[in-house]
């Protein structure tokens, strides 16, 4: 059976990613000798050398495609990632990249909010849960490197271990507060941290309410006509569509009648919607 070009992609995508991983392995493990191993590395490198120039190709032909429609460099280069590498790859690349720019942004105070922007916060919950998570981490992180004082390298592996995961935790609550949704004049935009971004036309808004759901299980739930996005589980503004309207959830198109949200102050996001964008028939 003929294997479709899409499906050649992909695996050629994982080519340049495994194929290392897969000769240090056999060296490592003694399962070539030196000759071999010099000759199959070879080999292996030039096909990891065909990759890499396709992968080039792609990512060069992604990124003039952006530009040309008039994208920035940042999202030019982030399509031009996408389409070159696994998408498991670029997805952890970007939560990695994102969480160091939080630090980042942290230390200069910055948030992605633009100028005709109006910040609709959903983080304060998660700021005490943040803090003490930080706070006992760093704890146990001595206490730690105190106990394993007679073992040097088990010592020094888990004082790295634990200290990248505190930086893990304090950039992921940076980022929730860095990245507030935002309601502009014909767009919502809702987010999470670096993780997530919704876009949301609002020419079809024709209601916004209070409406305190909770119990969701997934972070992205499509019932239906309608798209939850809670926070700890939980949303407290709902929305309605008439007509429906087109919003991208993981990277497919989906019509919704109903978006539901949450948000540190709903009553004001409430407020903001019905004197903005909500159309003054409704």
């Amino acid at each position: 059976m003929p294997v479709s070009r899409p499906a050649l992609v992909s695996a050629g995508r994982w080519v340049a990613v495994l194929i290392p991983v897969a000769e240090l392995g056999l060296v490592r493990s003694g399962v070539l000798g030196a000759r071999n191993a010099v000759l199959v590395g070879v080999l292996l490198e030039l096909l990891v050398a065909v990759v890499v120039v396709g992968e080039v190709a792609v990512f060069r032909r992604s990124y003039r495609r952006v530009r040309a429609e008039g994208g920035s460099r940042s999202a030019a280069a982030g399509a031009g990632f996408r389409a070159a590498w696994p998408p498991a790859v670029t997805a952890l690349a970007a939560a990695e990249l994102g969480l160091w720019r939080a630090l980042w942004w942290g230390v200069r105070r910055r948030q992605d909010v633009g100028p005709g922007d109006r910040p609709l916060p959903y983080a304060d919950r998660f700021a005490l849960v943040t803090g003490a998570v930080v706070c006992l981490g760093a704890l146990e992180l001595g206490v730690v490197h105190v106990l394993t004082a007679r073992w040097p390298m088990l010592r020094w592996a888990l004082f790295a271990l634990g200290l990248y995961a505190l930086f893990w935790m304090l950039s992921f609550g940076l980022s929730l507060w860095q990245r507030p949704h935002l309601l502009r004049d014909d767009e919502l935009v809702l987010r999470f941290g670096h993780f997530r971004a919704i876009r949301v036309p609002l020419a079809g808004l024709c209601g916004a309410a209070r409406a305190v759901d909770a119990g969701h299980r997934r972070s992205v739930v499509l019932d239906g006509d309608r798209l939850a996005l809670p926070v700890m589980s939980d949303t407290n503004v709902e929305l309605r569509f008439d007509p429906p309207v087109a919003v991208e959830v993981k990277g497919r198109m989906r019509d919704v009648g109903r978006i539901a949200f949450y948000a540190d102050d709903p009553r004001s996001a409430v407020a903001l919607l019905r004197e903005g964008p909500l159309s003054p028939e409704h």
